[in-house]
């Protein structure tokens, strides 16, 4: 009867281990001093730029998960998003993004991320929305522009796709990269005179421009 009720014992701590271990909390991420914190987010973005994003993500997530006192910057939000969404981790990615917006709302890359993200999702009006979110954060931001033109263009919205780049060139006047880009939308719509204007005012500011060249001669 003894050994019984040891063995009964033992089989009840067994499962109370058992059940601990199932139901127990995650092992809380290690406390950062706000300097750790500071350095690991340098290190980050320094991993980040240099594209070893898995890398980068490794750290970031510490310093993600850590940052009690708020000393993650909106770019280290970004770069978390961007690692995030390299591994199409997409609602933790568009979470950072919404960190980074919180933290500084005049960045354009959080919302030119969210963007990117319904834009692979197949959601091109959602991502519409966040494309003129980053140009509206900052004008001079051109990926925003020409990123969404070409997802307009390929869903057989040429217009639309022209008007935005029209905007950008607007906003921008000596921006030759959304001038060409004009230019090129314009020929494949057929407006070839339109396009043959902006070739030629390039060239009068450049001569030596030869994209713009080549695309001349080959509108004659």
């Amino acid at each position: 009867m003894k050994n019984m009720r040891v063995l009964l014992l033992v089989c009840v701590v067994v499962l109370s281990a058992a059940l601990s271990g199932c139901t127990g909390s995650k092992p809380k991420p290690p406390h950062l001093t706000p300097q750790q914190a500071q350095d690991k987010s340098k290190q980050g973005l320094d991993l980040a730029k240099a594209g070893k994003y898995e890398e980068a993500g490794k750290v970031l997530e510490q310093v993600a998960q850590s940052d009690q006192a708020g000393v993650a910057d909106a770019a280290t939000y970004v770069a978390l998003g961007i690692t995030r969404y390299q591994k199409k981790e997409y609602p933790g990615a568009l979470a950072a993004y919404d960190q980074a917006i919180k933290l500084n709302p005049t960045l354009p890359e959080p919302y030119q991320g969210k963007a990117n993200i319904y834009r692979d999702q197949k959601n091109l009006k959602e991502a519409e929305v966040w494309y003129r979110k980053a140009w509206q954060a900052s004008p001079q931001f051109v990926d925003a522009y020409t990123e969404l033109a070409l997802q307009l263009s390929l869903a057989n919205r040429m217009p639309d796709a022209i008007a935005v780049l029209n905007e950008g060139v607007t906003r921008n006047p000596g921006n030759v990269t959304l001038q060409l880009n004009l230019a090129s939308f314009y020929s494949q719509d057929g407006q070839k005179a339109a396009a043959k204007r902006i070739y030629e005012a390039i060239l009068k500011v450049d001569p030596s421009n030869k994209d713009a060249k080549d695309a001349l001669a080959a509108l004659k």
